[in-house]
Protein backbone atom coordinates (compact mmCIF):
# COMPACT_ATOMS: atom_id res chain seq x y z
CA UNK A 1 0.00 0.00 0.00
CA UNK A 2 2.81 2.57 0.80
CA UNK A 3 4.37 1.83 -3.00
CA UNK A 4 1.35 2.12 -4.40
CA UNK A 5 0.97 5.77 -2.28
CA UNK A 6 3.98 6.55 -3.61
CA UNK A 7 3.36 5.84 -6.83
CA UNK A 8 0.38 7.62 -7.15
CA UNK A 9 2.29 11.09 -5.79
CA UNK A 10 5.30 10.53 -7.82
CA UNK A 11 2.29 10.42 -11.15
CA UNK A 12 1.02 13.27 -9.32
CA UNK A 13 4.01 15.85 -9.74
CA UNK A 14 4.87 14.29 -13.31
CA UNK A 15 1.30 15.27 -14.39
CA UNK A 16 1.97 18.85 -12.74
CA UNK A 17 5.23 19.40 -13.84
CA UNK A 18 4.00 18.71 -17.55
CA UNK A 19 1.15 21.30 -16.86
CA UNK A 20 3.86 24.32 -16.09
CA UNK A 21 5.68 23.15 -19.13
CA UNK A 22 2.78 23.44 -21.14
CA UNK A 23 1.94 27.34 -19.65
CA UNK A 24 5.44 28.20 -20.46
CA UNK A 25 5.08 26.95 -23.60
CA UNK A 26 2.35 29.17 -24.26
CA UNK A 27 3.64 31.59 -22.90
CA UNK A 28 6.66 31.53 -25.46
CA UNK A 29 4.75 30.18 -28.55
CA UNK A 30 1.47 32.68 -27.96
CA UNK A 31 2.61 35.66 -26.29
CA UNK A 32 -0.71 36.96 -27.50
CA UNK A 33 -3.29 34.73 -25.77
CA UNK A 34 -4.81 36.37 -23.00
CA UNK A 35 -4.46 34.88 -19.79
CA UNK A 36 -8.30 33.24 -19.29
CA UNK A 37 -7.67 30.85 -22.71
CA UNK A 38 -4.40 29.70 -20.47
CA UNK A 39 -6.63 29.01 -17.55
CA UNK A 40 -9.07 27.15 -19.49
CA UNK A 41 -6.70 24.72 -21.03
CA UNK A 42 -4.81 24.65 -17.34
CA UNK A 43 -8.39 23.19 -16.02
CA UNK A 44 -9.09 20.76 -18.54
CA UNK A 45 -5.77 19.43 -17.95
CA UNK A 46 -6.22 19.02 -13.87
CA UNK A 47 -9.83 17.43 -14.23
CA UNK A 48 -7.83 15.19 -17.06
CA UNK A 49 -4.84 14.05 -14.74
CA UNK A 50 -7.59 14.06 -11.36
CA UNK A 51 -9.77 11.22 -13.60
CA UNK A 52 -6.78 9.58 -14.41
CA UNK A 53 -5.73 9.81 -10.31
CA UNK A 54 -9.03 8.21 -9.62
CA UNK A 55 -8.91 5.61 -11.71
CA UNK A 56 -5.36 4.59 -10.57
CA UNK A 57 -6.99 4.46 -6.92
CA UNK A 58 -9.97 2.63 -7.43
CA UNK A 59 -7.39 -0.11 -9.77
CA UNK A 60 -5.27 -0.06 -6.88
CA UNK A 61 -7.89 -0.04 -4.14
CA UNK A 62 -9.87 -3.51 -5.58
CA UNK A 63 -6.08 -4.90 -5.70
CA UNK A 64 -5.06 -4.09 -1.86
CA UNK A 65 -8.62 -5.23 -1.38
CA UNK A 66 -7.66 -8.88 -3.65
CA UNK A 67 -4.60 -8.95 -1.74
CA UNK A 68 -6.13 -8.06 1.50
CA UNK A 69 -9.02 -11.33 1.45
CA UNK A 70 -6.07 -13.36 0.53
CA UNK A 71 -4.08 -12.64 3.06
CA UNK A 72 -7.59 -13.01 5.87
CA UNK A 73 -8.03 -16.30 4.45
CA UNK A 74 -4.56 -17.34 5.02
CA UNK A 75 -4.46 -16.16 8.26
CA UNK A 76 -8.19 -18.13 8.99
CA UNK A 77 -6.32 -21.23 7.47
CA UNK A 78 -3.43 -20.81 9.53
CA UNK A 79 -5.89 -20.02 12.65
CA UNK A 80 -7.79 -23.40 12.12
CA UNK A 81 -4.70 -25.51 11.85
CA UNK A 82 -3.22 -24.27 14.66
CA UNK A 83 -6.82 -24.51 16.63
CA UNK A 84 -6.45 -28.48 15.11
CA UNK A 85 -3.28 -29.39 16.56
CA UNK A 86 -3.95 -27.68 20.27
CA UNK A 87 -7.31 -29.11 20.12
CA UNK A 88 -5.89 -32.56 22.28
CA UNK A 89 -5.12 -29.91 25.30
CA UNK A 90 -8.81 -29.38 26.21
CA UNK A 91 -8.64 -33.27 26.77
CA UNK A 92 -5.28 -33.29 28.80
CA UNK A 93 -3.21 -34.27 25.92
CA UNK A 94 0.24 -32.25 26.71
CA UNK A 95 2.00 -34.25 23.93
CA UNK A 96 0.50 -31.96 21.27
CA UNK A 97 2.66 -29.30 19.54
CA UNK A 98 1.94 -26.42 17.09
CA UNK A 99 3.93 -25.98 14.32
CA UNK A 100 5.64 -22.55 14.42
CA UNK A 101 5.31 -20.44 10.82
CA UNK A 102 6.62 -17.78 9.01
CA UNK A 103 3.11 -16.10 9.28
CA UNK A 104 1.61 -13.74 12.48
CA UNK A 105 0.28 -17.27 14.28
CA UNK A 106 4.16 -18.03 15.01
CA UNK A 107 4.22 -16.44 17.99
CA UNK A 108 1.29 -17.89 18.86
CA UNK A 109 2.17 -21.23 18.00
CA UNK A 110 5.71 -20.58 20.09
CA UNK A 111 4.07 -18.80 23.15
CA UNK A 112 1.61 -22.07 22.74
CA UNK A 113 4.83 -24.64 23.10
CA UNK A 114 6.38 -22.82 25.45
CA UNK A 115 3.19 -22.75 27.45
CA UNK A 116 2.68 -26.72 27.03
CA UNK A 117 6.49 -27.57 27.98
CA UNK A 118 6.20 -25.93 30.97
CA UNK A 119 2.88 -27.54 31.95
CA UNK A 120 4.35 -30.82 30.90
CA UNK A 121 7.14 -29.88 33.83
CA UNK A 122 4.43 -28.82 35.82
CA UNK A 123 2.27 -32.29 35.78
CA UNK A 124 5.32 -33.85 36.10
CA UNK A 125 6.71 -32.08 38.84
CA UNK A 126 3.13 -32.46 40.55
CA UNK A 127 2.77 -36.28 40.00
CA UNK A 128 6.85 -36.93 41.68
CA UNK A 129 5.86 -34.45 44.38
CA UNK A 130 2.92 -36.51 44.43
CA UNK A 131 4.63 -40.04 44.48
CA UNK A 132 6.99 -38.11 47.18
CA UNK A 133 4.83 -37.00 49.18
CA UNK A 134 2.82 -40.02 48.93
CA UNK A 135 6.14 -42.16 50.14
CA UNK A 136 6.87 -39.94 52.85
CA UNK A 137 3.71 -39.95 54.82
CA UNK A 138 3.81 -43.87 53.74
CA UNK A 139 7.24 -43.41 55.98
CA UNK A 140 5.87 -41.01 58.42
CA UNK A 141 2.63 -42.96 59.40
CA UNK A 142 4.43 -46.03 59.71
CA UNK A 143 6.74 -43.97 62.08
CA UNK A 144 3.93 -42.43 63.60
CA UNK A 145 2.22 -45.80 63.78
CA UNK A 146 5.32 -47.17 65.96
CA UNK A 147 5.49 -43.84 68.13
CA UNK A 148 1.81 -44.59 69.25
CA UNK A 149 2.95 -48.08 69.67
CA UNK A 150 5.84 -46.77 71.76
CA UNK A 151 3.77 -44.11 73.77
CA UNK A 152 1.25 -46.91 74.17
CA UNK A 153 3.57 -49.50 75.89
CA UNK A 154 5.21 -46.54 77.40
CA UNK A 155 1.92 -45.55 79.19
CA UNK A 156 1.80 -49.55 80.15
CA UNK A 157 5.26 -49.32 81.73
CA UNK A 158 4.51 -45.98 83.27
CA UNK A 159 1.39 -47.41 84.88
CA UNK A 160 3.68 -50.50 86.48
CA UNK A 161 6.06 -48.50 87.65
CA UNK A 162 3.69 -45.69 89.23
CA UNK A 163 1.95 -49.07 90.98
CA UNK A 164 5.18 -50.13 92.06
CA UNK A 165 6.68 -46.60 93.11
CA UNK A 166 3.13 -46.52 95.02
CA UNK A 167 3.92 -50.02 96.82
CA UNK A 168 7.36 -49.37 97.30
CA UNK A 169 6.13 -46.05 99.12
CA UNK A 170 3.86 -48.24 101.19
CA UNK A 171 6.69 -50.57 101.90
CA UNK A 172 9.18 -47.20 102.72
CA UNK A 173 6.52 -45.82 104.89
CA UNK A 174 6.27 -49.20 107.50
CA UNK A 175 9.48 -49.47 106.97
CA UNK A 176 9.71 -46.09 108.43
CA UNK A 177 7.25 -47.21 111.18
CA UNK A 178 9.28 -50.37 111.83
CA UNK A 179 12.80 -47.96 111.88
CA UNK A 180 11.08 -45.55 114.56
CA UNK A 181 10.09 -48.58 116.64
CA UNK A 182 13.44 -50.05 116.54
CA UNK A 183 14.94 -46.85 117.12
CA UNK A 184 12.91 -46.43 120.48
CA UNK A 185 13.37 -50.21 121.35
CA UNK A 186 17.33 -49.55 120.77
CA UNK A 187 17.16 -46.49 123.25
CA UNK A 188 15.52 -48.77 125.93
CA UNK A 189 18.22 -51.28 124.84
CA UNK A 190 20.44 -48.57 125.93
CA UNK A 191 19.08 -47.72 128.62
CA UNK A 192 18.75 -51.27 130.13
CA UNK A 193 22.77 -51.94 128.54
CA UNK A 194 24.13 -49.00 130.93
CA UNK A 195 21.54 -50.18 134.11
CA UNK A 196 23.06 -53.53 133.17
CA UNK A 197 26.74 -52.32 133.05
CA UNK A 198 25.86 -50.65 136.12
CA UNK A 199 24.82 -53.91 138.36
CA UNK A 200 27.68 -55.90 137.20
CA UNK A 201 30.10 -53.23 138.27
CA UNK A 202 28.35 -53.28 141.52
CA UNK A 203 28.06 -57.53 141.56
CA UNK A 204 31.95 -57.10 140.84
CA UNK A 205 32.18 -54.92 143.87
CA UNK A 206 30.00 -57.51 146.03
CA UNK A 207 32.29 -60.51 144.88
CA UNK A 208 35.26 -58.80 146.04
CA UNK A 209 33.61 -58.14 149.40
CA UNK A 210 32.66 -61.56 149.45
CA UNK A 211 36.53 -63.10 148.45
CA UNK A 212 37.96 -60.91 151.22
CA UNK A 213 35.03 -61.93 153.81
CA UNK A 214 35.75 -65.82 152.53
CA UNK A 215 39.43 -65.89 152.85
CA UNK A 216 39.13 -64.72 155.81
CA UNK A 217 36.22 -66.89 157.19
CA UNK A 218 39.26 -69.55 156.08
CA UNK A 219 41.67 -67.67 158.28
CA UNK A 220 39.17 -68.29 160.73
CA UNK A 221 38.65 -72.11 160.50
CA UNK A 222 42.01 -72.39 160.33
CA UNK A 223 42.57 -71.09 163.30
CA UNK A 224 39.79 -73.64 164.70
CA UNK A 225 41.14 -76.15 163.22
CA UNK A 226 44.64 -76.03 164.73
CA UNK A 227 42.73 -75.38 167.82
CA UNK A 228 40.87 -78.44 167.75
CA UNK A 229 44.16 -80.19 167.13
CA UNK A 230 45.24 -79.11 170.56
CA UNK A 231 42.08 -80.24 172.06
CA UNK A 232 42.70 -83.44 170.85
CA UNK A 233 46.41 -83.37 171.94
CA UNK A 234 44.68 -82.23 175.72
CA UNK A 235 41.74 -85.08 175.32
CA UNK A 236 44.99 -87.28 175.03
CA UNK A 237 46.36 -86.47 178.21
CA UNK A 238 43.34 -86.71 179.65
CA UNK A 239 42.58 -90.15 178.54
CA UNK A 240 46.25 -91.11 179.84
CA UNK A 241 45.46 -89.68 183.17
CA UNK A 242 42.21 -91.62 183.18
CA UNK A 243 44.35 -95.01 182.44
CA UNK A 244 46.55 -94.25 185.01
CA UNK A 245 43.68 -93.10 187.74
CA UNK A 246 42.08 -96.75 186.65
CA UNK A 247 45.17 -98.96 187.43
CA UNK A 248 45.32 -96.69 190.77
CA UNK A 249 42.10 -97.21 191.76
CA UNK A 250 42.60 -101.21 190.57
CA UNK A 251 45.85 -101.26 192.64
CA UNK A 252 44.43 -99.48 196.05
CA UNK A 253 41.11 -101.96 195.30
CA UNK A 254 43.29 -104.71 195.48
CA UNK A 255 45.87 -103.09 198.73
CA UNK A 256 42.15 -102.95 200.23
CA UNK A 257 41.00 -106.85 199.95
CA UNK A 258 44.11 -107.06 201.55
CA UNK A 259 43.90 -105.05 204.18
CA UNK A 260 40.59 -106.74 205.02
CA UNK A 261 38.59 -104.64 207.34
CA UNK A 262 40.51 -101.89 207.60
CA UNK A 263 40.82 -101.11 204.34
CA UNK A 264 37.30 -101.60 203.71
CA UNK A 265 36.85 -97.60 203.06
CA UNK A 266 39.80 -97.49 201.31
CA UNK A 267 38.14 -100.00 198.64
CA UNK A 268 34.98 -97.91 198.63
CA UNK A 269 36.99 -94.82 197.58
CA UNK A 270 39.39 -96.82 195.23
CA UNK A 271 35.90 -98.42 193.21
CA UNK A 272 34.86 -94.64 193.08
CA UNK A 273 37.86 -93.46 191.86
CA UNK A 274 37.88 -96.10 189.68
CA UNK A 275 34.28 -95.41 188.19
CA UNK A 276 35.56 -91.82 187.67
CA UNK A 277 38.47 -93.08 185.82
CA UNK A 278 36.11 -94.86 183.81
CA UNK A 279 34.10 -92.31 183.27
CA UNK A 280 37.10 -90.12 182.57
CA UNK A 281 38.00 -92.44 180.04
CA UNK A 282 34.47 -92.80 178.42
CA UNK A 283 34.17 -88.77 178.50
CA UNK A 284 37.77 -88.67 176.90
CA UNK A 285 37.04 -90.77 173.72
CA UNK A 286 33.89 -89.26 173.30
CA UNK A 287 35.46 -85.92 173.47
CA UNK A 288 38.60 -87.21 171.14
CA UNK A 289 35.97 -88.18 168.67
CA UNK A 290 33.96 -85.44 168.74
CA UNK A 291 37.15 -83.05 168.26
CA UNK A 292 38.47 -86.21 165.51
CA UNK A 293 34.67 -85.07 163.87
CA UNK A 294 35.20 -81.35 164.46
CA UNK A 295 38.37 -81.77 162.87
CA UNK A 296 37.51 -83.19 159.57
CA UNK A 297 35.07 -80.91 159.21
CA UNK A 298 37.31 -77.98 159.61
CA UNK A 299 39.60 -79.61 156.89
CA UNK A 300 36.78 -80.00 155.00
CA UNK A 301 35.59 -76.67 155.41
CA UNK A 302 38.76 -75.03 154.50
CA UNK A 303 39.12 -77.28 151.39
CA UNK A 304 35.70 -75.84 150.77
CA UNK A 305 36.28 -72.47 151.31
CA UNK A 306 39.25 -72.27 149.34
CA UNK A 307 37.40 -73.41 146.62
CA UNK A 308 34.48 -70.79 146.79
CA UNK A 309 37.43 -68.10 147.31
CA UNK A 310 38.67 -69.62 143.77
CA UNK A 311 35.25 -69.57 142.27
CA UNK A 312 34.56 -65.95 143.49
CA UNK A 313 37.55 -64.75 142.12
CA UNK A 314 36.50 -66.52 138.90
CA UNK A 315 33.09 -65.35 139.37
CA UNK A 316 35.21 -61.71 139.56
CA UNK A 317 36.78 -61.63 136.74
CA UNK A 318 33.40 -63.17 134.59
CA UNK A 319 31.75 -60.07 136.11
CA UNK A 320 34.26 -58.07 135.20
CA UNK A 321 34.19 -59.70 131.16
CA UNK A 322 30.65 -58.99 131.59
CA UNK A 323 31.12 -55.25 132.40
CA UNK A 324 33.04 -54.99 129.52
CA UNK A 325 31.11 -56.87 127.22
CA UNK A 326 27.88 -54.73 128.55
CA UNK A 327 30.13 -51.30 127.68
CA UNK A 328 30.25 -52.69 124.26
CA UNK A 329 26.75 -53.27 124.11
CA UNK A 330 26.16 -50.41 124.96
CA UNK A 331 28.24 -48.66 122.76
CA UNK A 332 27.34 -50.83 120.16
CA UNK A 333 23.57 -50.12 121.36
CA UNK A 334 24.07 -46.24 121.18
CA UNK A 335 25.71 -46.32 117.48
CA UNK A 336 22.60 -48.81 116.49
CA UNK A 337 20.20 -46.51 117.85
CA UNK A 338 21.61 -43.77 115.91
CA UNK A 339 21.82 -45.65 112.48
CA UNK A 340 18.30 -46.69 113.52
CA UNK A 341 17.52 -43.15 114.04
CA UNK A 342 19.45 -42.21 110.61
CA UNK A 343 17.48 -44.90 109.15
CA UNK A 344 14.19 -43.54 109.94
CA UNK A 345 14.96 -40.12 109.15
CA UNK A 346 16.20 -41.54 105.77
CA UNK A 347 12.91 -43.58 105.43
CA UNK A 348 10.62 -40.44 105.66
CA UNK A 349 12.35 -38.89 103.34
CA UNK A 350 11.95 -41.59 100.85
CA UNK A 351 8.69 -41.58 101.58
CA UNK A 352 8.18 -38.33 100.41
CA UNK A 353 10.26 -38.51 97.56
CA UNK A 354 8.22 -41.85 96.87
CA UNK A 355 5.28 -39.25 97.32
CA UNK A 356 6.87 -36.56 94.97
CA UNK A 357 8.05 -39.82 92.30
CA UNK A 358 4.13 -40.79 92.71
CA UNK A 359 3.13 -37.20 91.60
CA UNK A 360 5.22 -36.99 88.73
CA UNK A 361 4.55 -40.52 87.52
CA UNK A 362 0.75 -39.72 87.20
CA UNK A 363 2.01 -36.33 85.48
CA UNK A 364 3.40 -38.49 82.97
CA UNK A 365 1.19 -40.36 82.85
CA UNK A 366 -1.20 -37.41 82.08
CA UNK A 367 1.62 -36.60 79.41
CA UNK A 368 2.35 -40.11 77.67
CA UNK A 369 -1.73 -40.30 77.57
CA UNK A 370 -1.76 -36.81 75.81
CA UNK A 371 1.26 -37.81 73.80
CA UNK A 372 -0.66 -41.15 72.25
CA UNK A 373 -3.84 -39.35 71.61
CA UNK A 374 -1.35 -36.45 69.66
CA UNK A 375 0.40 -39.38 68.00
CA UNK A 376 -2.91 -41.46 67.18
CA UNK A 377 -4.12 -37.92 65.51
CA UNK A 378 -0.61 -37.22 64.05
CA UNK A 379 -1.12 -40.62 62.37
CA UNK A 380 -4.71 -40.15 61.23
CA UNK A 381 -3.67 -36.86 59.41
CA UNK A 382 -0.79 -38.36 57.73
CA UNK A 383 -3.32 -40.92 56.54
CA UNK A 384 -5.50 -38.11 55.35
CA UNK A 385 -2.41 -36.41 54.27
CA UNK A 386 -1.29 -39.72 52.27
CA UNK A 387 -4.99 -39.38 50.99
CA UNK A 388 -4.60 -36.14 49.27
CA UNK A 389 -1.36 -36.95 47.88
CA UNK A 390 -3.41 -39.77 46.35
CA UNK A 391 -5.67 -37.54 44.85
CA UNK A 392 -3.47 -34.92 43.86
CA UNK A 393 -1.23 -37.69 41.69
CA UNK A 394 -5.38 -38.89 40.91
CA UNK A 395 -5.86 -35.18 39.83
CA UNK A 396 -3.46 -35.26 37.13
CA UNK A 397 -3.50 -38.41 35.92
CA UNK A 398 -5.71 -36.86 33.49
CA UNK A 399 -2.94 -35.29 31.89
CA UNK A 400 -1.16 -37.11 29.11
CA UNK A 401 2.63 -36.80 28.61
CA UNK A 402 5.16 -37.97 26.28
CA UNK A 403 6.41 -41.25 26.55
CA UNK A 404 10.05 -39.69 27.78
CA UNK A 405 9.33 -37.06 29.27
CA UNK A 406 12.77 -34.95 29.43
CA UNK A 407 12.26 -33.72 33.39
CA UNK A 408 15.27 -31.53 35.38
CA UNK A 409 16.25 -33.15 37.94
CA UNK A 410 14.48 -32.84 41.24
CA UNK A 411 15.04 -29.31 42.90
CA UNK A 412 16.91 -27.53 39.53
CA UNK A 413 14.89 -24.55 38.72
CA UNK A 414 12.23 -24.78 35.82
CA UNK A 415 14.09 -24.02 32.04
CA UNK A 416 12.22 -23.01 28.92
CA UNK A 417 11.58 -25.86 26.33
CA UNK A 418 14.04 -25.88 23.98
CA UNK A 419 12.20 -25.21 20.02
CA UNK A 420 13.30 -27.97 17.49
CA UNK A 421 16.45 -27.00 15.38
CA UNK A 422 14.35 -26.78 12.06
CA UNK A 423 11.64 -25.05 13.51
CA UNK A 424 13.86 -22.36 15.81
CA UNK A 425 11.89 -19.65 16.23
CA UNK A 426 13.61 -16.39 15.68
CA UNK A 427 13.02 -12.80 17.25
CA UNK A 428 11.11 -11.05 14.71
CA UNK A 429 9.76 -7.37 15.04
CA UNK A 430 6.36 -9.08 14.06
CA UNK A 431 6.33 -11.20 16.82
CA UNK A 432 7.25 -8.91 18.95
CA UNK A 433 3.82 -7.12 18.13
CA UNK A 434 2.23 -10.23 18.48
CA UNK A 435 3.04 -11.44 22.04
CA UNK A 436 2.36 -7.83 23.48
CA UNK A 437 -1.07 -8.13 21.78
CA UNK A 438 -1.69 -11.25 23.60
CA UNK A 439 -1.43 -10.23 27.58
CA UNK A 440 -3.47 -13.17 29.01
CA UNK A 441 -0.92 -15.81 27.07
CA UNK A 442 1.84 -13.92 29.48
CA UNK A 443 -0.34 -13.98 32.29
CA UNK A 444 -0.50 -18.09 31.70
CA UNK A 445 2.72 -18.58 31.38
CA UNK A 446 3.69 -16.01 34.84
CA UNK A 447 1.52 -18.15 36.38
CA UNK A 448 2.78 -21.57 35.03
CA UNK A 449 6.45 -19.91 35.81
CA UNK A 450 4.96 -19.00 39.49
CA UNK A 451 3.77 -22.10 39.95
CA UNK A 452 6.82 -24.55 39.02
CA UNK A 453 9.06 -22.17 41.06
CA UNK A 454 6.52 -23.16 44.36
CA UNK A 455 6.82 -26.48 42.87
CA UNK A 456 10.83 -26.74 43.00
CA UNK A 457 10.30 -24.82 46.54
CA UNK A 458 8.74 -27.45 47.90
CA UNK A 459 10.70 -30.50 46.25
CA UNK A 460 13.67 -29.15 46.76
CA UNK A 461 12.69 -28.75 50.72
CA UNK A 462 11.32 -32.34 51.07
CA UNK A 463 14.53 -34.75 50.08
CA UNK A 464 13.65 -38.39 49.39
CA UNK A 465 15.59 -40.83 51.25
CA UNK A 466 13.25 -43.98 50.33
CA UNK A 467 16.18 -46.38 51.43
CA UNK A 468 19.29 -46.24 53.51
CA UNK A 469 19.34 -44.91 57.28
CA UNK A 470 17.36 -41.81 58.12
CA UNK A 471 19.11 -39.59 60.19
CA UNK A 472 17.15 -37.11 63.02
CA UNK A 473 18.63 -33.66 60.22
CA UNK A 474 16.80 -35.36 57.51
CA UNK A 475 13.80 -36.08 59.92
CA UNK A 476 13.76 -32.79 60.90
CA UNK A 477 13.97 -31.51 57.41
CA UNK A 478 11.02 -33.82 56.71
CA UNK A 479 8.85 -32.32 59.25
CA UNK A 480 9.60 -28.92 58.30
CA UNK A 481 9.05 -29.16 54.52
CA UNK A 482 5.33 -31.39 55.90
CA UNK A 483 4.70 -28.55 57.96
CA UNK A 484 5.37 -25.97 55.40
CA UNK A 485 3.50 -27.59 52.44
CA UNK A 486 -0.75 -27.14 52.96
CA UNK A 487 -1.80 -30.05 51.12
CA UNK A 488 -4.71 -27.35 50.31
CA UNK A 489 -2.90 -25.64 47.92
CA UNK A 490 -1.69 -29.08 45.58
CA UNK A 491 -5.18 -30.61 45.91
CA UNK A 492 -6.78 -30.22 42.46
CA UNK A 493 -10.00 -28.61 42.45
CA UNK A 494 -13.49 -30.01 40.75
CA UNK A 495 -14.29 -28.30 37.52
CA UNK A 496 -15.76 -24.80 38.28
CA UNK A 497 -17.54 -22.38 36.32
CA UNK A 498 -15.27 -19.34 35.44
CA UNK A 499 -16.91 -15.52 35.38
CA UNK A 500 -17.05 -13.48 32.71
CA UNK A 501 -13.89 -12.35 31.39
CA UNK A 502 -12.04 -9.57 32.73
CA UNK A 503 -10.24 -6.85 29.77
CA UNK A 504 -8.29 -7.76 28.08
CA UNK A 505 -4.51 -6.53 29.13
CA UNK A 506 -4.98 -7.82 32.41
CA UNK A 507 -1.99 -9.10 34.25
CA UNK A 508 -0.61 -11.31 36.66
CA UNK A 509 -0.44 -9.96 40.45
CA UNK A 510 3.10 -9.73 42.01
CA UNK A 511 1.99 -11.91 45.24
CA UNK A 512 0.94 -15.02 42.97
CA UNK A 513 4.09 -17.00 44.12
CA UNK A 514 2.11 -20.30 45.58
CA UNK A 515 -0.37 -23.00 44.43
CA UNK A 516 -2.67 -21.79 46.51
CA UNK A 517 -2.77 -18.15 45.27
CA UNK A 518 -3.32 -19.07 41.39
CA UNK A 519 -7.07 -19.21 41.21
CA UNK A 520 -8.52 -20.25 38.19
CA UNK A 521 -11.05 -17.90 38.16
CA UNK A 522 -8.48 -15.39 37.95
CA UNK A 523 -7.08 -16.69 34.97
CA UNK A 524 -10.32 -15.01 33.03
CA UNK A 525 -11.10 -18.51 31.01
CA UNK A 526 -14.06 -19.01 29.31
CA UNK A 527 -15.87 -21.70 29.89
CA UNK A 528 -15.42 -24.80 27.45
CA UNK A 529 -17.94 -25.55 24.45
CA UNK A 530 -16.46 -29.06 23.63
CA UNK A 531 -17.85 -31.78 25.76
CA UNK A 532 -14.88 -33.81 28.11
CA UNK A 533 -14.71 -37.16 28.92
CA UNK A 534 -14.91 -37.81 32.35
CA UNK A 535 -11.07 -38.36 33.08
CA UNK A 536 -10.38 -34.68 31.35
CA UNK A 537 -12.22 -33.25 34.30
CA UNK A 538 -8.87 -32.40 36.14
CA UNK A 539 -6.97 -31.22 33.33
CA UNK A 540 -10.42 -29.16 32.09
CA UNK A 541 -10.29 -27.91 35.58
CA UNK A 542 -6.85 -27.37 35.77
CA UNK A 543 -6.51 -24.74 32.35
CA UNK A 544 -9.21 -25.02 29.87
CA UNK A 545 -6.28 -23.81 27.52
CA UNK A 546 -7.93 -24.85 24.15
CA UNK A 547 -10.76 -22.42 25.28
CA UNK A 548 -8.54 -19.42 25.93
CA UNK A 549 -7.14 -19.81 23.20
CA UNK A 550 -10.38 -19.64 20.79
CA UNK A 551 -11.22 -16.73 23.04
CA UNK A 552 -7.91 -15.15 22.36
CA UNK A 553 -7.65 -15.70 18.84
CA UNK A 554 -11.36 -14.60 18.92
CA UNK A 555 -9.77 -11.41 20.17
CA UNK A 556 -7.01 -10.94 17.81
CA UNK A 557 -8.75 -7.78 15.75
CA UNK A 558 -6.36 -7.71 12.05
CA UNK A 559 -6.70 -3.99 11.77
CA UNK A 560 -4.27 -3.44 14.39
CA UNK A 561 -1.59 -5.08 12.64
CA UNK A 562 0.02 -2.91 9.53
CA UNK A 563 0.07 -5.95 7.09
CA UNK A 564 1.53 -4.54 3.50
CA UNK A 565 -0.12 -6.84 0.58
CA UNK A 566 2.81 -6.15 -0.90
CA UNK A 567 5.16 -7.87 1.39
CA UNK A 568 5.68 -11.96 0.63
CA UNK A 569 5.71 -13.58 4.27
CA UNK A 570 6.83 -16.78 3.18
CA UNK A 571 10.36 -14.96 1.58
CA UNK A 572 10.72 -12.73 5.44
Amino acid sequence: MTSSRGGLVAQGDDLAKGIRRLGGADREVLPGFNITAVAIAGVGLLVAGLALLAFILVADTRRRLRETAEANQANQDAILRLLDEIQGLGHGDLTAEATVTEDFTGAIADAINYSIQQLRELVARIVDTAADVSAASDDTRATALQLSQAAENQSHEITDASAAINEMAITIDQVSANATESAAVAERSVSIAARGAAVVRNTITGMDRIRDQIQETSKRIKRLGEGSQEIGDIVSLIGDIADQTNILALNAAIQASMAGDAGRGFAVVADEVQRLAERSASATKQIAALVTAIQSDTTEAVASMEQTTAEVVAGAALSLDAGVALGEIETVSTNLAELIQDISTAARHQSTTAGHISNTMNVIQEITSRTLEQANQTATSIGELADMAVDLRESVSGFRLPEVPQRPPVGAPPTAAPAPPDTAPTERPGRSAARGSQPHITSVLAESKAAMDEIDRLRSAVPVHRTGPRDTTVQAEKRAAMDEIDLQRLRATSAREHPTPAPRGTSVPAEYATLDEIDLEELHLPPSTTPQPESAAPAAAAIDLASALHYELAEINLDEFDLDTNTDYSRR
